[in-house]
């Protein structure tokens, strides 16, 4: 297959919008004369920044399954469930506070049934 007949399948693969996209890409790659000076791959790299493995070599990788791959990540097992507890809330700010100070800030809460009750409590 020939560069240009694998942009084709590439572009006839695009949505509209994406098509559009890249029409105005390429065209100013053009204007700009990138493409006869050989500076598209760059521009595209400084806007993107560097790839770390090309897609060939990403898709040629052995499919590896979760314990080799946390190994080789280094991630290891929890040992105890509070380890995946964060301490993100804030100790002055309880749920009857916390609802009013989102309904004030037009958040819409998915959690309308963790509303505190006229006791306090979620209801």
């Amino acid at each position: 297959m020939t560069i240009k007949e694998e942009l084709h399948s590439l572009v006839d693969r695009l949505g509209d919008e994406q098509a559009m996209e890249t029409l105005a890409f390429l065209r100013r790659l053009v204007r700009q004369g990138e493409v006869v000076h050989g500076k598209a791959s760059a521009s595209l790299t400084k806007r993107m920044g560097p790839r770390t493995v090309s897609g060939r070599a990403f898709h040629a990788q052995p499919s590896m399954n979760l314990e080799a791959l946390a190994a080789q990540q280094g991630v290891r097992p929890v040992a105890h469930f509070d380890e995946l507890l964060g301490n993100f809330w804030p100790e002055e700010e309880n749920v009857p506070t916390f609802w009013p100070g989102q309904r004030a800030a037009g958040k819409p809460s998915r959690y309308t049934h963790l509303r505190p009750t006229a006791s306090g409590t979620p209801g």
